[in-house]
């Protein structure tokens, strides 16, 4: 029987993706128009470091941004369209004797990478006071720092007392002690974890384990530290950890918790308990928690959860059930939820972004009935109206007597958040999203797993089809795993983290001659008129245009034997928006080599107008001493000429070997078979302009 479970199970999963393929290959994706190496985006590289870092985006605002990493914290301030400034602040691995090696005898491939301090919470509290938490060998450390904010952002941090190596405790005399962490941060550096912090109280989605078999969304009041001396301190309030898995089942959390007036909602995905009769499943969800929520024995009274929905509709209907992350926008007296999903991981890849109403997530969760089961083997059923008690949980977040049991039962509403995607795209994973509100125009960023932003739009308010580009970002495609939107109207730029690196992604350069590139790629931040690329809102032409990004390697030099045969390659790229690249091989500065003959050839192999690859196949016997080879990439951008040139100078040596006689010997035939009126043919000839064999 047990041997029939899992087979039905397996033939389950193989089904569903059997299905799920044939679904992505009936419905219609976006394509993505054009990809842009990140050289011609202007991508700039502003940290990396070796190893694996880890980063993520902890906290943000329009000019400032918190990064967490392993022993790190970077403070970035763009505030200066011209200057992004950086603080770095470290904070060692503390052990107190064995706590190393305790830690590598519990993870899984007792790896050391796992036990280093890995930031995960930064938040900024009152009085200028900074919250910082780490893993710290999976005995989680806070700390707390000195914060300098002004309207333009956060000026700088510093971080007091010895934070070195093997050091778990410091002087408190100014109260910026290290504390216990645990259950503020994650034990586990690649667990994701979600915090917000609000009128002295943390909101938080966190996994309590090394590993997700106990998440928890908890309320803990933060006391910061004071000026007497006093470290920082939490006493927990409320938390789901007492519940049935039904709460918070092995979650992943996305984005950070949304605190609107006197609710809070998380957003996540976890194993859907009302599918297990089925298999495993994972869905998305959102929760929903009232802010100041008294609680009944150090337990939410008031948590609800719906699953977030994001499908396309037909007779086999395609879920996108993993969300990824989320932007919010605030627009009127309603937010707007934009989330990415992707399908199940071993599946056909594609991924959605689609897009909730706040006020029709908070009308589910005030009257939708409520689902569940009435014991652990029976499979989930909508409850009966009369069962929910008065007042309904959840409900009115100023009634503090409300009924524990039932809500412990039953947090799940019957009712689906759905919605319908507005765009999906075919063999990518979406990891991270920001959205950019340009007066009537809303212009999508959205993370990929291969290390690329798409920018995504409607040409004209109101269509339904949107238009997608990829910007190449990381080295070696590394995963994208968090986005921000940062500067003002005139210099707009993402920044782009991946595990080691943070990367700048220009927005705003209106600096090109291409009309194509300007109205499409630029799309949202400049316009093409009278002839020139403008930023918007500007009257004159943007200064200093520069488009051709020329991948030709270095000039060099080479030596060879005689009667060798040479190969030499020339590749260049260019903004797939402007006009098609030409490649051209000369000698010696400019005389032309095209007409050399059948020793000579040259072969054109990409089809790519802005990606070009010429071989240049030459034998030095037509080549004296010292020659050069150049070959120049060149395009014409409204009448004016663009080269890039590069040379390769060829030293030619007499290496008598056996091997060389003989080709030397073979091509002396070859030639004078080919030629047999001609007799003062020779392979020693240096000019062979002189030699009457060749035609």
């Amino acid at each position: 029987m047990e041997y029939l479970h899992h087979t039905t199970m397996e033939l389950l999963i193989v089904c569903t993706w059997i299905l799920s393929s044939l679904v992505i290959q009936g419905h219609s994706s976006t394509p993505i128009i054009a990809t842009l190496p990140a050289e011609v985006a202007g991508v700039e590289k502003v940290y990396s470091k070796p190893g694996t870092m880890g980063f993520r985006i902890l906290w943000s605002e329009s000019n400032s941004a918190l990064i967490g990493g392993r022993e790190t914290l970077l403070t970035l301030n763009h505030n200066d369209p011209h200057n992004l400034t950086m603080n770095i602040e470290e904070f060692k691995t503390c052990d107190n004797g064995n706590a190393f090696i305790q830690c590598r005898a519990r993870t899984t491939f007792k790896s050391d990478r796992d036990c280093f301090n890995f930031i995960r919470i930064a938040e900024i509290m009152t009085n200028n006071m900074l919250l910082v938490c780490g893993t710290n060998a999976l005995n989680p450390r806070c700390y707390t720092c000195n914060v300098t904010r002004n309207s333009a952002g956060i000026e700088g941090v510093s971080c007091p007392g010895p934070r070195g190596e093997g050091t778990c405790s410091f002087s408190t005399a100014q109260g910026h002690g290290t504390v216990d962490g645990t259950g503020i941060a994650p034990k586990h550096w690649e667990l994701n974890a979600t915090s917000q912090y609000s009128d002295g109280q943390l909101f938080l989605g966190v996994s309590l384990t090394h590993g997700k078999s106990e998440t928890s969304i908890s309320r803990v009041d933060v006391y910061p530290a004071g000026s007497g001396g006093s470290d920082t301190s939490f006493t927990k309030r409320l938390d789901t950890t007492s519940y049935f898995s039904r709460s918070v089942n092995e979650a992943d959390f996305v984005g950070k918790p949304l605190v609107i007036g006197d609710r809070v909602y998380y957003f996540y995905r976890e194993l859907a308990v009302e599918h297990v009769n089925q298999g495993k499943m994972v869905y998305s969800r959102v929760a929903r928690v009232c802010k100041d929520d008294v609680g009944i024995t150090r337990y939410w009274s008031s948590f609800q959860k719906a699953r977030l929905s994001c499908f396309i509709d037909g007779d086999f209907a395609l879920y996108y059930n993993e969300i990824q992350d989320i932007f919010v926008e605030e627009r009127g007296l309603d937010h707007y939820i934009h989330a990415v999903f992707s399908g199940v991981p071993n599946g056909p890849q594609s991924s959605a972004v689609c897009v909730y109403r706040l006020s029709d997530i908070d009308t589910i969760f005030d009257t939708s009935s409520f689902k569940g089961p009435l014991s652990s083997d029976h499979i989930w059923l909508t409850r009966p109206r009369s069962e929910v008690p008065t007042p309904r949980p959840g409900l009115d977040c100023n009634d503090p007597t409300q009924d524990l049991t039932f809500i412990e039962q039953f947090p799940l509403m019957q009712r689906l958040a759905q919605s319908v995607p507005i765009f999906t795209v075919d063999n990518a994973r979406f990891s991270s999203i920001v959205v950019d509100n340009i007066t009537d125009q809303q212009i999508y960023y959205v993370g990929t797993e291969s290390g690329s932003v798409l920018k995504a739009y409607r040409e004209f308010p109101g269509d339904a089809e949107f238009k997608v580009y990829e910007l190449s970002v990381t080295d070696n495609k590394q995963p994208i795993v968090g986005l921000q939107l940062a500067g003002d109207s005139t210099n707009r730029h993402i920044i782009a983290v991946s595990d080691n690196a943070v990367y700048r992604v220009p927005l705003h350069n209106c600096a090109t001659n291409c009309e194509r590139r300007c109205s499409e790629l630029l799309k949202g931040y400049c316009h093409w008129e009278g002839g020139c690329c403008r930023a918007n809102g500007q009257s004159t032409c943007a200064e200093n245009p520069s488009d051709v990004y020329v991948s030709l390697q270095p000039s060099q030099s080479v030596t060879v034997c005689e009667n060798e045969k040479i190969q030499l390659y020339c590749q260049a790229q260019t903004d797939p928006f402007c006009p098609a690249i030409t490649l051209e091989w000369t000698k010696d500065g400019g005389q032309p080599i095209n007409d050399l003959g059948h020793l000579i050839s040259m072969d054109q192999l990409f089809d790519d107008p802005s990606d070009q690859l010429s071989v240049l196949t030459v034998q030095s016997a037509l080549a004296r001493n010292s020659t050069s080879m150049e070959c120049t990439a060149q395009m014409k951008i409204g009448g004016v000429p663009y080269k890039t040139t590069k040379s390769t100078t060829i030293n030619i040596t007499n290496c008598i070997t056996t091997a060389a006689l003989e080709r030397r010997y073979t091509l002396h035939q070859k030639l004078h078979a080919e030629n047999q009126d001609s007799k003062k043919c020779s392979v020693d000839v240096f000019d062979c302009a002189n030699c009457g064999c060749f035609p």
